[in-house]
């Protein structure tokens, strides 16, 4: 199994995928994971006419250091925003997928419509139809370059609101694979299948061997990221809550053909790095953030746990 990790590690230090790129030469990476989930916001090229220039320059980065990209993630935007800033959001999704068929991207991550504290209660039907609908802005690009489309499980923001508990039920959707299953089954497009993130369900306690065990050929890449058990931390495997030995049996078992990548950039954080914040002091902010030459060594020690999990199972391929 390919070891991965995704190039917001480096987000925070740069300001072109292709600098993000360059910053793993060294630790040992060798496969990414193309994130454009900051590059929708207002002025950035992304948004532009010359919005290709970053994706070339980006292909060049990895082959000057010997890496591929091998799934990537979709821009962030507000499903529920009108106008041009919609517009916005779902032409640069387009042009995410566009650049993964560049890039040779099988696969890419777009965050369903999720509907915890935001729309009306519409009922079950509801929530798959204003999901179809959403996909659907997508399949001429998909079927143009032949990259399949994933939906995520997910996680309510506010642990302590109320939850769905079981699937099935309601019209909140994404956080188990039996509702990941219903969701691919209503939209029936031979290129939507499905990303598991690790993170998401341990937040749940969920049992994480059976989802990946129900997702089967449809789940085409995971998010492997740790936390509490309290929120969305993001922080790397042994780090918090998440159990490693069923996430491994079950992509074994169920002959899970992706990569192993890691959603873990916040094993080391800056101050105003979400869900987790550290205190401001207004008279010094040296160390408000840690240097650049201190998150490779980060990633570094990151492959070097991705290393271990998979060599642990006799999987592990670079």
């Amino acid at each position: 199994m390919k070891l991965c990790t995704t190039t917001q590690d480096f987000a925070a230090y740069t300001s072109t995928p292709a600098e993000a790129v360059r910053l793993f030469e060294g630790t040992g990476f060798k496969c990414l994971d193309f994130n454009f989930y900051q590059m929708n916001k207002p002025g950035h090229p992304f948004r532009g006419d010359d919005w290709k220039r970053d994706i070339e320059d980006a292909a060049i980065a990895a082959e000057d250091i010997g890496a591929t990209f091998v799934q990537a993630h979709a821009p962030a935007g507000s499903f529920f925003s009108e106008g041009e800033e919609y517009e916005h959001f779902i032409r640069t999704t387009i042009r995410s997928i566009e650049a993964c068929g560049f890039l040779g991207i099988r696969d890419i991550v777009v965050h369903p419509v999720f509907t915890y504290a935001n729309t009306p209660d519409t009922g079950r039907k509801g929530y798959l139809e204003y999901n179809k609908k959403f996909y659907e802005n997508f399949f001429p690009a998909m079927e143009k370059t032949g990259v399949n489309v994933l939906i995520e499980n997910g996680f309510e923001p506010n642990l302590k609101g109320p939850r769905v508990e079981k699937p099935g039920t309601g019209s909140d959707l994404f956080y188990f694979a039996e509702d990941m299953l219903d969701m691919l089954d209503y939209v029936n497009h031979p290129l939507l299948h499905a990303c598991w993130d690790t993170g998401h369900a341990a937040l749940r306690k969920m049992d994480q061997y059976d989802a990946i065990m129900k997702l089967g050929p449809r789940l085409h890449a995971v998010h492997i990221q740790d936390n509490f058990g309290d929120n969305d931390q993001h922080i790397a495997p042994f780090m918090g809550v998440l159990n490693l030995d069923e996430i491994m049996c079950g992509l074994i078992d169920s002959g899970f053909k992706g990569a192993f990548t890691f959603e873990a950039c916040y094993l080391i954080r800056g101050m105003n790095t979400w869900p987790v914040y550290r205190k401001k002091w207004e008279r010094e902010t040296r160390l408000a953030n840690p240097p650049k030459e201190l998150m490779q060594k980060a990633a570094a020690f990151m492959y070097e746990i991705g290393k271990s999990i998979l060599s642990a199972y006799g999987v592990y391929e670079y």
